[in-house]
Formats: C-alpha cells, structure tokens, sequence
C-alpha cells in the first residue's frame, strides 16, 4: 500500500502532495545497491537522485558501463542500462504487490526500486546477458608440506636370437623427475637412455610458478603443456636452450561464479530439467519465472548437447538444445587472451647423442630465436590465436583456430608461412566416427642452405592425407574404413629431387554374437606406390571362446596380386588373469601356399604383475625356424626425502603419503578409519587406514585437506588427524598417523561381598568412553593399546584381558575395597567393627589356593575366592582381627601369589 501511495504522490506536482508526505518525494541523494534479478551475488553501489519512485544516476556516481559488466550483463546491455539510469526511471509497471517478491519479463531491461533497503534491482532480458562474470580470478598461494625428489623409472630389456645363432640386444632407460625447491619453483628433468639412440634430453629445466604466470628456463626438446597458445603449436619440436614466460591457469581457483552460464526466460515458474544425449538428468529443480541462468558448474566436464526444458506440470512452457562445452580451468574463458614468449638458443647437443643428426643445428646460421604467440576464446565455440617465431634471418608467422561445431564435431586449422615463401597448411576435422586429417608442407625454392624451415619441419615438400571413419550398425555389425595418401620429395646429395607417392586403402567389417559366441573379421586392403603395381588383398579372421580362458582363431590372408594365400590357427589361453598379476600363452601354427614360406609353428607367454612398489610385463617367444626373443620391462617411482623414501607403481609429480606407526591393522569384520580427501575445498576420495604405508598420487597445483575420520569406526588415532598443502611438482603431503583398535565391553560390577556397585570409571589415556546401562551394569570403550584402568572410589576392579574375551559381555566381575592405611604389612579392608577382609593375592596354582583354603576354614575364617580370567583373587573374612598364628598362614599363603607388577589388576 506504502509503494501505491508513493507512486501516485511521485506524479504529483509537490503543490499537490498532501500535508506529511512532502519529504516521500522530495528529490534527494541516496546511495543504492545494484544487482542483477537472479544473482545476489554480485552488486554494485552508486549514488543516485531519488525522487519520489524514479531514480537517475548523480553526476558524481561511480557507476559506469564496465562496472555494470561486472554484474554479468554483456557490452550491448551495460550500455543500455547506464542510459537508462543516466536519463532517469522509474520501477516497471508490470511489478504488482510486493517490491521484493516482484518477477517481471522485460522486453530489454526493467528496474524495481525497493525504498527501505535502498537497492535496484535490474531485470534484463537474455540476449544482454553475458555467459561469463568478470569476477577477480582467484589463484592458489602454493603452501608446501615437504619438498622431495620424485623420480619415474622404466626400463626395457629386449633380445633376439636368429637361427644363425647371431644375438641381438637392445635396453632403454627412461626418467623423468622432479625436484622440490620450495612454495613455487621445482627442477624438472626428463631423459632416456639407450642402445639406439644414445642419452636424448626431453626437458632439463627449472620451473617457476606466481599467480597466473609462468617462467621457465633451461633445455627442452618437446614441449610440456602450457596454456591454449599450444593449440598453435603444429611444427616439430626442436631442440633448444630456452627461457619461456606466460599466462597460467595451473594454480586458478575457479569459484562458481568464475563458471559460464547460459541465460534463459521462463514464462511461468515451473520445474527445470537438463538432460544429455543420453537421456541423463543433468539438473533437476524449481525455478520462478523470469529471467534465470545455468551454470556450468552444476554440469558435468566434456563437450556435448543438453536438452533444456521448463516443466509446468506435464506441459513444456519452455525448450532449447544447447552444446556444453566445459573444459578445465585450463582453457581459457571466452574474452581471456593466454600468450607465452620464449628466448632461446637453437642446439641439438643432448639428443640422441648415438646418431648423427645432419648437422642441421650445426650448420644453422643463426641459433638464437624468438616465438611470440597469443590466443584467445572469441566465442563459446570459436578459439584463434597466431605467433610469430624469428632469428636474425629467418621467421615463421603462423595463425591457428580451434572450432567445436558440436559436441562431436571439431575442426582444427593451423597454417604458416616462412619469411622465403615457405608454407605449411594443417587441417583436421572430426564429425562423429569420422576424422580428416591433411598436412602440407611447400619448399618455395631448392636452396642447399640449412633454413629455419628445415628445424620447424622437413627439408622438402610433403603432402599427407588420413581419413579415418568407424561406424556401429548395431550391438552386432560394426564397419571401419582408413585411407592414408603420401607424397614425400627427397633431395639427394646432388641436389636431384626425387618423389615417392604412396596410397594405400582399407576397408573392415566386424561381425559379433555369431554361433558359439564366435566373432568374425573381414579387411579389404589396396596399396599402391610409384615403384610398384597396386597391391589387392583380403583377410578373414574368426574368433571362437573356448571357456572362460581360452581362445581359438584362425586367420587367412590372401594376397590378389601374388595368388599366394597364407594361413595361421592360434590358441590363446589366460592361466591367471587378477588385478595383480596376469599370465597367458600362445600357441600358433603358420603355413601357407607360398613355398618360400616353410611351414612354422611358434609359442608365447607373456607375464605381468602390478604390485604396490613395481610394475613389471614380460614377454618370451619361440618359434620352430630356429627364433627365441624375449623381452622384460620395470616401471616404478621413487619418492625420497630428507629421511624417508618410497616407492610406487602410481605415477605423478606429487604424492600423499599416510604412514601409520602401529603398522597394519587387522579390520575383519570392523570398520576401519578412514581418511577424507579434499581437493580444492571439494570432497575426493576415501582412504581406509588399514595398512602400514599409504602412497597416493596426486593432481598437479591442487589445494588438498586430507582429515582422518575416526568417529563412526572402531579404531582410534593417536596421531596427526589432519593436514593442508599444495600439490606442487617435487613436494609430498604426509600424514603421521598411529592407528588403534577401539575395544567395547559391557561389565557387571559387584563388590567383595557380592553387592552390585553404582559408582564405576574408566581413567587413563586409553579411556574413550564409560556409560551406564542400569544399575551396576556399565559399557566401556577403550583404546586397546593404551593404558587405562576401570576404577570404583579410586580403587581397581577386575576384569577378563580383552585379548582372551569372545563376547564383548564380560559378565560379572569385582572391584577390589579400599584398605586401611594403618596396617601398612597388610592390605585390610574394614566394613565395620566386626567385619575385616583381608586381600591374600592372586594365584594361578589351584592346588595351593585348596591347601589353604582348610587350614583358612579351620581357623573359623571365611575363605573368599574371585575367578576372574584364570586367576583365583584370595580374600580372608573375619569378624575379628587375625591372631598371631593365623597371621602367619596369611604371610605363608602370600609367599606363593603372583606379583602384581606381572598382571596387575585391570590396567592396559
């Protein structure tokens, strides 16, 4: 009513507003809240005029249209806005009733003025809404737990024995590390070794990571991934000394706002439901009408098409197909630009060290280069970019365009071209089964002279087309078809060119669920090359299951040129096939019409494993012509730090190490603790603590929280319960743990004279928890490992070791009285004056406690025995003090009781 009031006044002339109201709408200077209808998340402020319900924008307001950009509208609906607000205006006249529960449709953009919390709220059609916020990025401050030495090994083993008796062997060494220098810098090598090749370098560099920039500086002769400039990268790699510097989203936090968003107008309030191809509900919730957006972080990563509809009850009111395309925080945003400069001398002096590499480096004549490269995301689609990379004499400018039709169809284009004429052109489409891919590489002149084009690609003209399409008719016919055209042009030491032209042809269907659960193959085949006639072949393949681990298949090949047909029958057979270990052979038996081919029959075996520190494959061959050759290969990564090391078939560049001190926990039957991972404040995996050494691996520039959950199971840590840090090359997350078994009881307590006992408690450090149950009956939880003691008025009580126990009900056990500090020789309990219990000891030999038990009895004393857990608890009961000579019986019988200090009473 306030509001209707307002607006009625505010078309007044203030000689017409009635005595009272002048000051509602009296022009004045407010500072209002702006946001956008939909996302309280983001507002701006500014000062504006009001008067009455219109308002404009003062003269001094900060408001200007790049702030409004800030609230997510797109340049075309900032700038409306800001003319809207600069010119002046008024709430919509569509808003009804409440300010704060209005819901409008704008044709463009509208606004609602709520007086008393002295906020605008912008209501703005789709189209001027922009798919991204421009929101402060947010970047991990890398905070590192232990700096380590990371190395990833493998090596291979191979041999070959002929049937001349020669031996031909061949071994490679592979490595790449990683070496922590502290919150943000680490040393990367990554080398082989072999008997080819010599030692090649990859990288040897070191690395140095601040917010969203990148330095790098030492050797490389492939590149690491970088940001979306690599997308331009379609030239060889080449080997160099460098010093690169960029743009990195490695350490970017992406909050949610920092996700794109689609924008939508629903007429009605309804249910909003988003499901992929494959008829998967996406999101599914309430919405009001009006404008609204989706996020793309409530949606899966990939690329691909959503259906997005708008329920009210069974009708549709609303229905788009939209393309989802949601990658990692690597990619760039749309209107973010990702660039890289690299320095760097040209050099070829760590690869492949065994070969000679043409002096091509050597002979180059100017070494040091320049590369410059920028790319950025022009639409939600659309990716171009170009660079330049120069020496003092030569320089390649090149452009590239990275294009997601659909959500499976993508068209990459890459082109160059040299500062001589050279030019190269790089095209790949993929549309479904289909893949295109052409390359082309044109020499402008043939000058003998090493160019910079020579090192980037080759040292003449190549041509090079690859078609690729597969295609599943249904749960039973499958079909592929391959075709690969070459033309290379090769200049030989007299500078005569030369050129070879190859194609070749292939065509294959496959045929599923035949009788007996066989599978059959077909390939069609055609080759041809300028120095030889087209080749024709077939080749038929049948597969048939013998059981669950064997395989039988023959194989016929039949060649149209050459008439010759040749066939193979195989046996394949798995022996052990688990997680951890697989073992398999291979019978084969070849012949064929050709009889230059003898007949020949060959075996196999080949042995893996893939244990927790190695993970190893093997391979032994054998055929009757007189062939042995054998092959092994080792694959393990070591962590080593200042004072431990690791090892583990999981590789990364950063791990997360729980090393618990109580060793390996038997959990049969219980439920074992557990450690919660969490991965950017997002909940990750769940880790059980049931062994000794934990070693996982991580994902690089994370922020992790790794927090032991011990609440809900039945083991205790004593140890660290948790720690934070970032997942930095060369650096190890250690967790500390000292993991123990929870033990629960339930016990009745009665005293020396059978009475049940109310006042029982658990003390020490393995008391978890004490709870009555009724009178006299208690339940314990307790640290097994650790002492405690259950007590009654500051004295022990007895009960069964947990160890010998079957039932977690002990039944009825004692607490021991208190005893009087005045006879110091014995420990005597006094009820009253006429009721004393002495405490003998305990035993273990019964033939001892019954040679006493008479002379006790008597003596007119009452002997008092407690078994508990094989131990006889001796007490003497008088109604007097003991005598002389009794009294000697007394210390007779407590020379033969067991120390305390063997089992004392009750403590852990």
């Amino acid at each position: 009513m306030f509001y209707s009031v307002l607006t009625i006044f505010s078309s007044l002339s203030n000689a017409s507003v009635p005595k009272g109201f002048e000051e509602l709408v009296m022009a004045r200077k407010e500072k209002l809240e702006l946001n956008v209808y939909s996302d309280e998340h983001h507002s701006v402020f500014g000062e504006f005029i009001v008067e009455g319900d219109t308002f404009k924008l003062a003269n001094s307001s900060s408001i200007d249209p790049s702030l409004l950009i800030n609230l997510g509208l797109n340049k075309e609906g900032a700038l409306l806005a800001y003319k809207k607000l600069l010119k002046g205006s008024s709430t919509s006249k569509q808003c009804k009733g409440f300010r704060e529960e209005c819901i409008i449709t704008p044709q463009d953009i509208d606004f609602v003025y709520i007086d008393d919390k002295k906020k605008l709220t912008l209501f703005v059609s789709p189209e001027f809404m922009s798919p991204l916020i421009n929101s402060e990025k947010s970047f991990i401050t890398p905070e590192i737990d232990e700096k380590a030495l990371i190395i990833n090994n493998s090596i291979s083993y191979s041999g070959v024995s002929n049937e001349d008796n020669s031996y031909q062997d061949n071994y490679s060494y592979y490595n790449e590390s990683y070496l922590g220098l502290g919150n943000d810098s680490y040393l990367r090598t990554d080398f082989n070794l072999g008997t080819s090749n010599g030692l090649s370098f990859d990288d040897l560099s070191y690395n140095h990571i601040s917010g969203q920039n990148k330095y790098k500086i030492g050797y490389q002769s492939s590149n690491q991934y970088w940001n979306a400039t690599d997308t331009l990268e379609s030239f060889n790699n080449f080997s160099s000394y460098i010093f690169s510097t960029g743009s990195t989203n490695d350490l970017r936090v992406l909050k949610k706002e920092d996700y794109e968003r689609f924008y939508f107008s629903s007429p009605r309030s309804g249910r909003l439901e988003v499901k992929n191809d494959q008829g998967r509900i996406l999101i599914s919730k309430n919405i009001n009408n009006g404008p609204q957006y989706i996020s793309y972080y409530d949606l899966p990563k990939g690329t691909y098409n959503v259906t997005i509809k708008v329920f009210d009850g069974d009708n549709v009111i609303f229905e788009e197909n939209k393309l989802i395309i949601n990658k990692n925080n690597f990619s760039a945003k749309i209107g973010e630009l990702d660039y890289k400069i690299s320095l760097g001398y040209l050099s070829d002096e760590f690869v492949n060290t065994s070969l000679d590499n043409n002096n091509e480096y050597e002979d180059y004549q100017a070494p040091f280069f320049s590369d410059g490269r920028l790319m950025t995301r022009v639409f939600d689609t659309l990716s171009i970019g170009g660079g330049v990379l120069a020496t003092s004499i030569d320089y390649y400018a090149y452009v590239g365009m990275d294009y997601q039709i659909t959500d499976q169809a993508s068209l990459l284009f890459n082109g160059g071209i040299f500062n001589d004429k050279d030019t190269f052109l790089l095209t790949q489409l993929r549309w479904h089964g289909f893949s295109l891919s052409w390359r082309k590489f044109t020499e402008s002149d043939d000058n003998s002279d090493v160019n910079l084009s020579d090192l980037l690609f080759y040292n003449d003209d190549y041509e090079n087309i690859n078609i690729n399409y597969s295609y599943n008719i249904n749960n039973d016919n499958s079909f592929y078809l391959s075709a690969v055209y070459s033309d290379f042009s090769i200049e030989d030491s007299a500078f005569i060119t030369s050129t070879t032209t190859t194609t070749s042809f292939k065509l294959g269907y496959t045929r599923y669920n035949l009788p007996l659960n066989s599978q059959l193959n077909v390939d069609l085949g055609m080759s041809e090359s300028d120095d030889s006639d087209p080749q024709y072949d077939v080749g038929l393949t049948i597969n048939i299951p013998l059981g669950a681990s064997h395989t039988y298949s023959h194989n016929s090949y039949y060649n149209m040129s050459s008439k010759e047909a040749s066939h193979r029958d195989n046996i394949n057979s798995y022996w052990l096939n688990d997680a951890d270990n697989t073992f398999s052979t291979n019978a084969g038996l070849y012949y064929s019409s050709d009889k230059s081919s003898p007949t020949s029959v060959d075996i196999s075996a080949s042995y893996a494993t893939n244990g927790d520190q190695i993970k190893s494959s093997s391979y032994l061959y054998a055929n009757s012509d007189g062939t042995l050759s054998g092959n092994i290969f080792l694959e393990s990564n070591a962590i080593l730090t200042k004072n431990d090391g690791f090892l583990t078939t999981k590789k990364s560049d950063s791990y997360f190490v729980a090393k618990n001190r109580t060793g390996r926990i038997n959990t049969d039957g219980k439920f074992s603790s557990v450690i919660q991972e969490y991965v950017n404040d997002e909940a990750g995996r769940t880790i059980l603590l049931d062994n000794e050494l934990e070693v996982h691996a991580l994902k690089s520039y994370k922020k992790y929280s790794f927090n032991v959950d011990q609440y809900s199971s039945d083991f205790f840590n004593d140890g660290e319960s948790n720690v934070e840090a970032t997942s930095f090359p060369g650096t190890l997350i250690r967790l500390d743990t000292s993991v123990g078994e929870l033990k629960s009881f339930i016990s009745t307590f009665v005293d020396i004279k059978g009475e049940l006992i109310d006042s029982v408690e658990c003390v020490g450090r393995g008391c978890v928890q004490t709870e009555r149950l009724v009178e006299g009956v208690y339940q314990f939880k307790v640290k097994k490992s650790l002492p405690y003691k259950i007590i009654s008025r500051k004295e022990q009580c007895v009960i069964p070791s947990l160890d010998n126990s079957d039932s977690r009900n002990l039944g009825e056990n004692f607490c021991m009285p208190s005893f009087e500090d005045s006879y110091s020789d014995y420990q005597l309990a006094k009820f009253s004056d006429n009721d004393y219990y002495y405490f003998i000891g305990k035993f273990t030999d019964d033939s001892i406690v019954e040679t006493y038990k008479k002379k006790f009895m008597k003596s007119g004393v009452v002997f008092v025995e407690r078994k508990v857990d094989g131990f006889s608890y001796i007490f003497i009961n008088s109604d007097r003090l003991l005598v002389k000579n009794e009294l000697n019986d007394v210390n007779e019988m407590m020379s033969f009781a067991l120390e305390n200090n063997l089992e004392p009473y009750v403590s852990n």
